[in-house]
């Protein structure tokens, strides 16, 4: 809240203390980022303008790809929220990127329904993704919108922005970039076609499908839409016209809260060993960090290698495979806990606010 100064006789700001959030995305792995509209509003709705306003979504998120290196799997904007998988090797990449696209969408939906104010609820949610079956769910749970809620019987009959048919049939999105600066510029004129520009976006297939062919790729896809289907037929759904009639003003009563950990990644034993490297490095345990960190980055390239089937990437290994010495280096240096230790490993320092440590993937 602003605070007057007296002394200095204008308004200064104080700045509100926040808890850090640990965002831990190394190079390589999806990660699956989401946010939500404050208040649950529907700020989304898509307007009856011929597809103009899901047309520009797509080219903020196509110029926010260019602008920063971001590679995107699948994306799905609903009436109050979004979410992406996303991926990129460049540092602090993601958050630009997300900054920028949440940035230009509450600027959109402001400008298209003349409202004002903060839009979303505040930072992006980002869950990192350390394995295959992770990728999996994520993927055809972001495809599942608008279908898992009922509102439509398949997800490619959401208006809205969402890529389905694209990830089906192998095209790539297309979009339109305003350039609301340069048309404020000229005294807003009402023709705006000279400020559009035309933005591709690049859908990139999930670990291990670029070295398939396209057809395989758009097989899996296929049958990930057709158990959404099938897992929700018997579902009664309320149609895309009572969707599309709610105002972008209507807040609902009750508003959907998602929770917001300290570290969020799914893998085998992810959150723990996430956990264990960030209380090692906050005590100052060297060894066991470095052991830690080794693993969660290289985890996957341990058990996967070139002509691994994208499909079953764990079991397809080739005879005569052992885990790179950066993964053995680490079981010697210092003993930790994750899926590919025995089970009558050491456990590294547990913090006993963490209540009992979860069991070895290989003791269950």
């Amino acid at each position: 809240m602003p605070v007057r100064n007296d002394n200095l006789g204008r308004r200064r700001y104080r700045a509100k203390k926040r808890n850090p959030r640990h965002r831990c995305n190394p190079r390589g792995h999806w990660a699956h980022v989401s946010s939500r509209v404050r208040d649950g509003r529907y700020a989304f709705v898509p307007p009856d303008d011929d597809g103009l306003f899901v047309a520009l979504m797509w080219g903020i998120i196509g110029r926010a790809q260019k602008r920063y290196g971001v590679q995107v799997a699948i994306a799905v904007v609903v009436s109050n929220h979004l979410h992406l998988l996303v991926r990129s090797d460049r540092p602090g990449a993601v958050s630009t990127f997300m900054q920028y696209t949440l940035s230009n969408l509450a600027r959109l939906t402001n400008r298209t329904y003349g409202t004002s104010g903060p839009v979303f609820d505040g930072p992006f949610r980002m869950t990192t993704l350390l394995d295959r079956e992770a990728e999996d769910f994520w993927f055809a749970y972001v495809m599942a919108h608008m279908t898992k809620e009922g509102i439509v019987s398949s997800p490619n009959l959401w208006i809205g922005l969402q890529c389905v048919d694209h990830l089906l049939n192998g095209t790539q999105p297309r979009g339109l970039w305003f350039d609301f600066d340069a048309w404020d510029n000229k005294g807003r004129p009402a023709d705006r076609k000279p400020f559009l520009r035309a933005v591709g976006v690049q859908l990139t297939p999930l670990t291990g499908w670029e070295r398939w062919p396209a057809e395989r790729y758009r097989a899996f896809c296929q049958r990930v839409f057709d158990d959404i289907v099938a897992d929700h037929a018997e579902k009664q759904f309320v149609g895309l016209a009572a969707a599309l009639a709610v105002p972008p003003t209507y807040v609902p009563p009750e508003v959907k809260r998602s929770r917001c950990p300290a570290f969020s990644a799914m893998g085998p034993l992810a959150d723990e060993l996430l956990k264990a490297a960030y209380t090692a490095r906050r005590d100052g345990a060297g060894a066991v960090m470095a052991a830690v960190a080794k693993v969660v980055e290289q985890g996957r390239g341990a058990v996967t290698h070139d002509d691994a089937d994208p499909e079953h990437p764990w079991t397809d290994l080739p005879d005569g495979f052992d885990y790179p010495a950066l993964i053995n280096d680490a079981f010697d240096d210092a003993p930790i806990v994750g899926p590919f230790l025995p089970p009558d490993a050491p456990w590294p320092f547990w913090p006993a606010e963490w209540g009992e440590p979860p069991r070895a993937l290989a003791d269950g």
